[in-house]
C-alpha cells in the first residue's frame, strides 16, 4: 500500500460510454405546456463502461496525456423517468452545442 503524500500537478476525469435501454413503459403522458413533449415511467436497463482517463493540468482545461482502460460493462436495472423531447428541441441543443 502506498502511504506518501504526492504533489500531482494534473487531475483525471474519467471517459466512459452510457447507454440507456427502456424495458417496459408502465405510463407515458404528453405534457400540458408542450403538445408534442412526452413524460415516461418505467423499467430501464443502464449500461456503462469506464473506456479511459485524461489528465488535465491544473487550473486549466489543457490535456496533458490521455490512458486508454479496458474495464467490463456494468449494467443496472432500475425505475425512470424520462422526457421525450421534439426535434425542435434536440436540434436547439446540437445547435448551440449544449450535449
Amino acid at each position: 500500500m502506498l502511504d506518501e503524500e504526492t504533489k500531482a500537478e494534473y487531475y483525471t476525469k474519467a471517459l466512459f460510454t452510457s447507454d440507456i435501454s427502456i424495458k417496459e413503459k408502465y405510463t407515458e403522458k404528453t405534457l400540458p405546456s408542450c403538445r408534442d413533449a412526452k413524460v415516461g415511467l418505467g423499467d430501464v436497463e443502464v449500461v456503462e463502461q469506464v473506456t479511459g482517463y485524461k489528465r488535465y493540468k491544473y487550473f486549466s482545461d489543457v490535456v496533458l496525456g490521455e490512458c486508454p482502460l479496458e474495464m467490463p460493462e456494468l449494467s443496472l436495472e432500475t425505475v425512470a423517468l424520462w422526457i421525450e423531447l421534439p426535434d425542435r428541441f434536440t436540434n436547439l441543443v446540437e445547435e448551440y452545442n449544449l450535449d
